[in-house]
């Protein structure tokens, strides 16, 4: 069929499944760099760290460079080595993923890092494992740091990270600080009893913005949860319960709008959008196109009452695994948001109300049909396995869905005021 070309391009590249974090894979490494003992730097243990970590790197497939050095400590002169893994992106521009892997030094007791630099290495070596099968756009670098951990018991003056920075001094000498765009520093994975309520050494706006985005997610989460069916909350649960490698297509108008108010961010989702003077044009079309295009994927698509009418002929003759989700509410959804909503003659003129029967519409185009009223149901209906189109109407009352998405609003506002 030919709108199945229109978008084949995009979706082939992106449709192979992609790897997940493994959090057994992670454990198991935490309990054989715990099996080591103490590793402090320079000590043969953290040399039995280093070869493990790069047996379990070089057996993906990863070069690992060691970048060593000798530094003078209070007690003595340390030799140390960070381990650098570099993914390629699509651009030159870095993100650092970084961590430590060596323990205190200390005759105490017998401190083995589990929460520490045992879980930091751990979760970089299965995070090394993840990434290099994706296609990513910045170019990732995984550090393990050596020698983060003070000789003396407390930590000052510039005992202390000698490896990050050791690896900040020999950027700066070879130019690279300058493709280094972000670093994510991981530490104390697993604690039980943390208490770091906000890290004062992170860039401030970027910690504030991450506090805030915590901050509007539970006001958003928790309004969703508390309220009937409306845009916001299908578009949410759609996008968390589609599996790694779907396609999620959404429409113009409410659907897209209530996406991007209250979909969690995630990775593994493809989202695709009409764009045009009038998105609505062909989005019929275009589902089935991403559908056939993808036949390995799950293609799911998430569109009002109207948008669905005005190409339902896109249905006829479709044989593709493409699944819509049409929020019937009856007309034009959008228009209930803006100024014209409170003039008299706004049903006439803007909401224009269909009064059809979806579900016997699409049936009537060739399509499995039916209404779904409650959430649970409608998602456990997209997850079933099915060979042909089908079609799931979800009636949500017009005005009520404004009064939650307000209410929406008037919460995050609340939660980020406070």
């Amino acid at each position: 069929m030919t709108h199945a070309f229109v978008v084949a391009a995009l979706v082939l590249q992106a449709a192979a499944p992609q790897p997940k974090f493994d959090s057994g894979r992670a454990w198991e490494h935490l309990r054989q760099l715990v099996a080591i003992g103490p590793r402090p730097a320079g000590s043969a243990a953290i040399e039995q760290t280093r070869k493990y970590i790069k047996n379990k790197l070089e057996a993906e497939g990863l070069a690992v460079v060691e970048q060593a050095w000798d530094d003078r400590t209070p007690i003595d002169t340390v030799h140390m080595v960070n381990l650098i893994v570099t993914i390629p992106g699509t651009h030159k521009d870095r993100l650092v993923i970084a961590g430590h892997y060596d323990t205190k030094l200390t005759r105490e007791f017998r401190f083995v890092g589990a929460s520490d630099g045992g879980s930091s290495a751990a979760f970089l070596i299965e995070m090394a494992r993840v990434l290099k099968a994706r296609r990513n756009a910045m170019t990732i670098e995984l550090v393990f740091l050596d020698g983060e951990e003070a000789r003396l018991w407390e930590w000052q003056g510039t005992d202390n990270t000698y490896g990050s920075r050791h690896y900040v001094e020999t950027a700066r000498r070879d130019g690279s600080l300058a493709t280094l765009k972000a670093m994510v520093l991981v530490d104390m994975i697993g604690d039980r009893d943390l208490v770091v309520r906000r890290d004062t050494n992170s860039t401030p706006w970027l910690t504030e913005w991450l506090e805030a985005e915590t901050q509007a997610r539970e006001a958003i989460d928790r309004t969703l949860d508390a309220q009937g069916p409306c845009e916001g909350l299908v578009a949410r649960d759609l996008a968390v319960a589609l599996p790694d490698g779907a396609n999620l297509v959404v429409a113009s108008s409410v659907p897209v709008r209530a996406l991007e108010w209250c979909m969690a961010p995630r990775a593994g989702l493809h989202v695709f959008a009409n764009r045009g003077a009038n998105g609505i044009d062909g989005f019929v079309s275009t589902v089935v196109g991403v559908a056939g295009a993808s036949s390995s994927s799950p293609t799911v698509a998430l569109c009002g009452d109207l948008c669905f009418l005005h190409d339902v002929n896109g249905l006829l003759g479709a044989t593709e695994r493409a699944t819509f989700v049409v929020i019937d509410n009856d007309g034009g959804g959008i228009f209930s948001y803006l100024p014209p909503a409170e003039l008299p003659e706004f049903e006439a003129l803007f909401a224009t109300p269909h009064g059809l029967d979806l579900v016997e519409v699409a049936r009537a185009h060739g399509a499995h049909a039916e209404r779904i009223d409650a959430i649970g149901e409608l998602l456990e209906a997209v997850l079933a396995p099915h060979d042909r189109p089908r079609v799931f109407v979800v009636p949500v009352d017009r005005n009520a869905s404004v009064d939650r998405h307000r209410a929406l609003w008037d919460a995050v506002a609340g939660a980020l005021s406070g």
